[in-house]
């Protein structure tokens, strides 16, 4: 039989959740709430694909704005989308949660007719059903008849082809169409029947047995099924049950303090699969499952705030949740995936458009030239964009182009020195604002002889960006210049990384002048070493001539650590002097600006093409 192209997929629930951001009040007094793609299949996919297993999902989404932004989610994770439907006549599932006075959880769910209870068995993708090593299944899609005989004739497709089943019986009560428990004891039988592996809390089991215990539910579920069953309890942990109840090994629940649990028992599970589908025994699967549950409880959010390898790693070395090196860790699991390469266009530029513009409005209207320019090139294919500011950038972040390119958005106040924040820019609250895709970009004028306390206001000023990033969860790039007047030899640019990653700091991406061919070989032996999670260099344009430049992407081309360009003057100043002047009109100033774009992404992928 050839191996499984994927590890685990699951079936049921996706749905949008909206999490009150103040805690220990009621819902009716929170006035801010943060999205995270909720339900217990959704969770689960995405919590095992950060733990580095191959997820799919089989659901449906409405075809809206909220089922996009799951979508999304699900693909920034990794997780296999094909078996998504979006359902024109049905919206995507709401819930709303938070977190009350004393830890009590608030939640209210929107699931009246929703997509992924929309779903019928003849829409299941056959094929990611009998290519996976694990299904999961839940209990709230045995609530009606149409989504039971679905996860029903999932469960067939995937044992016939050797995948073990996995049921979280899931139980939410307002979502079942009868209340009966006899109903709902049956449905929930029904799908053990040939299950390999059975987890619900203490409640859950009782519903599901028929039983006002746990244990006696499981003697009475073993005429059905012999599978392993996990009884969760939370904060107490957890007990494995091989056999009959009086085979069950208790397991001790890391110590975490407990900002939201809903989710937490979605974790476990990804935490378990994590481990057990790779072969280890189910003992031995339990310590990861319960670190996952306990990170996620230690947090506001579900899916968005699960945990990577890295994050369980540091959590079971005893790494506290609320540390400096756990929220780094926590920044890039919860990352979005960038491009192998990318070809940006630099026109974050202000004082020096502001000087050529007759009225601000002008700025904004050739800034839009810009990104249409830009998406021309890109023809919808990723791995393009722009540096682009909140100042003048206005009218082009309401583009309709504008959707699905890479954009960084400056927060340094232009030629600072030390560096200073862009006047009335908020680096704590202020970015939730700011789209969450963006990429904040930082210019630093910085030499590595600078006066010691130069440095250090610099050094301080770029820490707080960190800091704002992370909370913030964007990620952020670091562009480096010498002092004017001033010239980066090949050890100044080496020196200043290596002072940077001393420091502390870990930017997603870093952006340098053209640098010689050696220089090139030391930092791509450096950050790698440093930060094995850097995104890479960007190579920027400064004042050099378009020819200058070219030369410099000739070199930079033949090192990996080189992602792309951010190039801004060499391709804007020509059109935007016309521009401005009124040399040349809008349809002109595009295309001018296109074709010289197109000239470095067309020489950039012929020189990488050629590395490769």
């Amino acid at each position: 039989m050839p191996e499984p192209a994927l590890d685990v997929v699951t079936l049921g629930r996706a749905g949008m959740d909206l999490y009150g951001q103040q805690t220990g009040t009621w819902l009716a007094d929170m006035g801010s709430f943060v999205k995270s793609v909720g339900g217990t299949p959704a969770n689960v996919a995405v919590g095992c694909a950060r733990l580095g297993l191959r997820a799919a999902i089989i659901t449906a989404v409405g075809a809206d704005p909220l089922g996009e932004a799951i979508i999304a989610q699900f693909i920034a994770d990794g997780v296999e989308t094909r078996g998504v439907r979006r359902d024109t006549q049905r919206p995507t599932a709401l819930a709303i949660a938070g977190v009350g006075p004393g830890g009590a959880v608030q939640l209210h769910f929107w699931r009246e007719n929703c997509a992924d209870m929309g779903l019928r068995a003849g829409m299941l993708d056959a094929s990611l059903l009998t290519s996976a090593r694990a299904l999961v299944l839940t209990g709230t899609h045995a609530s009606t008849p149409e989504v039971y005989a679905a996860s029903l004739h999932a469960a067939a497709l995937a044992r016939a082809a050797g995948a073990r089943v996995v049921l979280d019986i899931d139980f939410r009560e307002q979502l079942w169409t009868s209340g009966e428990r006899a109903f709902v004891s049956a449905r929930l039988s029904a799908l053990m029947e040939g299950a390999a592996l059975v987890c619900g809390t203490a409640e859950e089991w009782c519903v599901a047995g028929a039983a006002p215990d746990p244990f006696t539910a499981m003697r009475r579920l073993r005429e059905v099924s012999d599978a392993l069953f996990i009884l969760k309890h939370g904060a107490e942990g957890a007990t494995l049950v091989t056999a009959g109840p009086e085979t069950g090994q208790n397991f001790p629940a890391w110590p975490v303090r407990v900002v939201n649990p809903l989710g937490a028992g979605d974790a476990f599970l990804a935490g378990f699969l994590s481990r057990w589908l790779r072969g280890a025994s189910p003992e031995a699967a339990m310590p990861t499952a319960l670190a996952c549950g306990a990170i996620a409880a230690g947090r506001l959010l579900c899916a968005n705030a699960y945990p990577g390898p890295r994050e369980v790693a540091l959590f079971m070395a005893g790494t506290p949740l609320d540390s400096p090196v756990m929220a780094d860790a926590k920044r890039f699991t919860a990352r979005r995936r960038a491009p192998a390469t990318l070809r940006a266009l630099a026109i974050d530029h202000r004082p020096q458009l502001a000087a050529l513009a007759r009225h601000p409005a002008q700025i904004g209207t050739f800034k839009a030239l810009a990104l249409r320019a830009v998406a021309a090139e890109a023809r919808g294919r990723r791995g393009y964009g722009l540096l682009l500011d909140h100042i003048y950038g206005g009218p082009a972040r309401g583009c309709a182009e504008a959707d699905g390119l890479w954009i960084a958005a400056p927060v340094e106040q232009p030629g600072s020195r030390p560096l200073a924040f862009t006047a009335g820019l908020d680096l704590g609250g202020g970015l939730a604002s700011w789209p969450a895709t963006e990429t904040l970009k930082c210019l630093v004028t910085y030499g590595p002889d600078d006066e010691p306390a130069l440095r250090a206001a610099q050094d301080e000023a770029l820490l707080r960006l960190q800091e704002a990033a992370v909370a913030a969860g964007r990620e952020y790039l670091v562009e480096i210049l010498p002092p004017r007047g001033g010239v980066m030899d090949e050890t100044a640019a080496p020196r200043l990384i290596e002072h940077f990653y001393r420091l502390g700091l870990h930017p997603d991406w870093w952006k340098l002048p053209v640098q010689p061919n050696p220089v090139w070989a030391v930092l791509e032996g450096l950050i790698p070493a440093a930060d094995p999670a850097c995104r890479g260099v960007l190579v920027l344009g400064g004042d050099h001539e378009a020819e200058i430049l070219e030369a410099g992407l000739s070199e930079a081309a033949a090192y990996g650590l080189v992602a792309g360009f951010a190039i801004g003057r060499a391709i804007w100043a020509e059109p935007a002097a016309a521009y401005f002047a009124g040399r040349a009109a809008g349809d002109e100033v595009q295309a001018m600006l296109q074709a010289r774009f197109a000239r470095f992404s067309g020489l950039w992928d012929r020189l990488r093409g050629e590395a490769a």
